[in-house]
């Protein structure tokens, strides 16, 4: 490639710049070898789509090694439901094959040019990941080429050692992973203005089992979609539930995989991926709000992609997402590494040794070398500190190095386990007298039996079906009902008892819910809706 051609390669998604030394792009597993074997100088960046949102490819005086021209699927096996596939191979491509014998893969992206091999190193999550969990959970095995230049390969017990491990342990070649028989999908759309109404029905659709997405948009974003600038929660189904199927089921998936084209559209280059527990999302909406910024969120994971126009506000963001503990999604790279906690740190830096100890792969990324040159150790930094890496004035080999700095690691981590068991010891011994302790001990043993008991004076009632089912009973069709339907619920109160019925069952409640509630959760259900359409004069 000439220099023009390279200057592409240096940066990814997240738009920081590196320097690309050379590009290459293997054809199979010898090209891969030969490229770690005899780049002793200058460290190997291996990068896919470049979709990578946290720096991820970005190289720093390195050799990129594009992995796209490795792209065939092979070893299907409809038996045992499996597919293997090569690390270039777009997940796109991947299902489109699929589809024609009728199985898919899961776990998809909304990004078009993403791979294979990028997605494991990733640990992608999907859109239906509430449903069908991360990536790691349907790979088989793994193929790849460590710092040594060695082929490896791994199954189940020893997928943390690549996946969710961003390239820096070695270069995928090959991954088997578990495929399903494709399900007729359907999906619906609850409306709103109200987002306590969000949260209420969100807390009970995270309980269905056939549920695969909640997709929620904010006005703001609905407004970038061409949706009326309300609340929206795009519900999948892995059935045909919902009232949105075939063509128009189509037609809306086309839709949500642009929202990031639909956001950066409008100005918003700089973009967050925070994942929270679920009861703490709500807050965080609120405060996104208050600062006027756009995001979407997957309720079912609690996963929000929030966006900025300028860095300053990102800042601000990610330093109450650190005050409110939390944590970064879809990537560590350069972007997030110095947000990780010293103990993961060192895991990390351990799992990076066993794979690559001279540090040549995607150096920089997650962790940083400490201690490191780019041949090995920086010998000067150990020998002060140790006096166990030389033997009768000779050096020890690379390996004996490694294994003396992971003992160390070790050590350091045994004394601070104790001082925190110490610690935890000193602060929650009780002060409690024997006799006493005697008591409460008798009085929680009666406890499992006391709750047995009272639990025969309560009739048992399943999940209310019929809440659920009222939510499917949304057309596609017009807009306007939606704002008819909940100003009516507003006249009466109803969220107030929705929100009630709805707490109680989440609580344990038993109760039955009455006739008129019943039709009131029916009626704020019945919202119709047309993609695309303009709003009314009304605001319908």
């Amino acid at each position: 490639m000439n220099q023009n051609e390279i200057v592409s390669y240096e940066t990814d998604a997240s738009q920081m710049i590196g320097r690309a030394i050379k590009v290459v792009f293997p054809k199979n597993i010898e090209d891969v070898q030969r490229v770690v074997r005899t780049s002793s100088e200058f460290d190997i960046v291996p990068r896919g789509g470049g979709s990578n949102l946290v720096g991820g490819c970005v190289p720093q005086n390195s050799i990129v090694i594009d992995m796209r021209k490795m792209k065939k699927v092979l070893d299907f096996n409809s038996k045992t439901r499996t597919v293997c596939a090569e690390a270039g191979v777009i997940i796109n491509e991947l299902n489109e094959k699929l589809k024609s014998v009728g199985f898919e893969f899961p776990i998809y992206s909304s990004n078009e040019i993403s791979t294979i091999g990028g997605m494991v190193a990733m640990n992608f999550i999907g859109d239906r990941s509430m449903k069908y969990g991360d990536i790691k959970d349907w790979v088989e095995e793994v193929e790849f080429i460590n710092g040594r230049g060695e082929l490896v390969k791994i199954g189940k017990a020893d997928l943390s050692d690549v996946c969710g491990k961003e390239g820096i342990t070695g270069i995928i070649l090959k991954v088997k992973l578990k495929i399903i028989p494709i399900f007729l999908r359907s999906a619906s759309i609850f409306q709103t203005n109200d987002i306590e109404e969000v949260w209420t029905v969100a807390k009970r659709l995270r309980l269905e089992k056939e549920i695969n997405m909640l997709k929620f948009l904010n006005p703001k974003v609905s407004g970038f979609f061409g949706f009326p600038k309300k609340y929206h929660i795009i519900i999948g189904f892995d059935s045909d539930r919902g009232k949105i199927r075939s063509e128009e089921y189509n037609h809306l998936l086309k839709i949500l995989k642009k929202d990031y084209y639909f956001i950066y559209s409008q100005g918003y280059y700089y973009s967050e991926d925070v994942r929270f527990f679920f009861d703490k999302l709500k807050e965080f909406f609120l405060l996104l709000e208050r600062a006027d910024v756009p995001y979407f969120s997957d309720l079912g994971l609690g996963i929000v992609h929030c966006f900025f126009k300028n860095k300053d506000r990102e800042k601000e963001i990610v330093d109450v997402v650190n005050r409110m503990n939390g944590k970064f999604v879809n990537g560590i790279g350069i972007k997030h590494k110095s947000f990780l906690e010293v103990l993961e740190k060192k895991i990390i830096q351990r799992i990076k040794l066993r794979h690559d100890p001279f540090w040549k792969i995607n150096k920089g990324k997650i962790v940083d070398s400490d201690g490191f040159s780019g041949r090995g150790f920086e010998e000067k930094k150990f020998e002060e500190k140790s006096s166990g890496f030389e033997k009768r004035g000779e050096k020890e080999s690379p390996e004996k190095e490694i294994e003396g700095f992971i003992d160390k690691i070790k050590g350091e981590e045994v004394e601070e386990v104790k001082g925190k068991l110490l610690d935890y010891e000193k602060t929650f011994k009780s002060e409690l007298g024997d006799s006493q302790r005697e008591k409460i001990e008798g009085f929680v043993k009666q406890v499992p039996q006391k709750i047995i008991e009272f639990g025969k004076d309560v009739k048992s009632e399943s999940v209310d079906k019929d809440f659920i089912k009222n939510i499917m009973t949304n057309k596609f069709s017009d807009v306007r009902g939606v704002g008819e339907d909940v100003g009516k619920m507003k006249d009466i109160g109803s969220e107030k008892i929705i929100e009630n019925n709805l707490d109680k069952s989440l609580e344990g409640s038993r109760g039955k819910v009455s006739k008129s509630e019943k039709s009131m959760i029916d009626e704020i259900m019945m919202n119709k809706f047309g993609i695309g359409k303009k709003e009314d004069k009304n605001g319908g």
